[in-house]
């Protein structure tokens, strides 16, 4: 019998679910569309965003699995899943191209890339020290943010660089169309530059072409264990049209 417990949390171990090691960031967001809750896990080339509602169930999800190059957008309301790969980005970036040359709509044309300015200012926020950074795209300012470093956040560039993978996969339809994603806001070129130069923002003002702003204030950085089924189609019904080639 003394080999018993052994042996039973050998099977304990076997019968329970993989876990992931990974990182779940949590933001706060105001501005349109309203005053949300926004978490991103992080898990290798996986990428899971969720927003909701302050308090409540999240409303849509976007799922990103990097090594396979495909994304997920869940509407959990309807429920539905839309689900884009390589050949879906093409044939909506056509589409885009082909709207726009017949002046039926605005074609993606990817967008330019963001750079970033330390000013002056700095401070500590509940413990993070951050310098004051601004963001400009094509020689105009798209944001500034209270950045610190991301290593004295618990975060690693590894953990960040799927953020980029991400915009640069839907780069071709990153007009008005990539908009719906709802990528605008928090995962936008902002969040990438300062993930690229090593910063997460503590606080991050954007402003988009349209005047729109929203401001995203981060609330918690944890490391945990993720679940598979976190980053895999939960098994909505799949609408039907020739976007997707169904």
């Amino acid at each position: 019998m003394r080999h018993a417990a052994p042996i039973l949390g050998m099977l304990c171990a076997l019968a329970a679910p993989a876990l992931f090691a990974g990182t779940v960031v949590t933001l706060e967001v105001r501005g349109d569309p309203g005053h949300e809750l926004v978490t991103l896990a992080l898990e290798g080339h996986d990428l899971r965003v969720d927003r909701g509602p302050v308090e409540g169930a999240p409303t849509t999800s976007l799922i990103f699995r990097g090594a396979s190059r495909e994304m997920l957008f869940l509407d959990h309301g309807k429920p539905e899943t839309l689900p884009y790969d390589a050949h879906t980005i093409h044939r909506i970036a056509e589409a885009m191209a082909s709207g726009a040359a017949s002046g039926d709509a605005e074609g993606g044309t990817g967008a330019p890339r963001t750079t970033l300015t330390e000013r002056d200012g700095s401070g500590v926020t509940r413990g993070w020290a951050w310098r004051e950074v601004e963001l400009r795209s094509a020689g105009r300012p798209v944001a500034t943010a209270r950045a610190a470093a991301a290593v004295e956040l618990g975060l690693e560039p590894a953990d960040l660089a799927v953020v980029g993978d991400l915009l640069d996969f839907v780069e071709p339809i990153s007009g008005p169309f990539g908009d719906s994603f709802g990528l605008r806001f928090p995962v936008d070129r902002s969040l990438a530059a300062l993930a690229a130069a090593g910063r997460f923002p503590i606080l991050l003002r954007s402003r988009a072409k349209d005047g729109s702003e929203a401001t995203s204030s981060l609330v918690s950085i944890e490391s945990v264990s993720l679940p598979p089924e976190r980053f895999e189609d939960p098994g909505y019904p799949r609408p039907s049209f020739e976007m997707h080639g169904h």
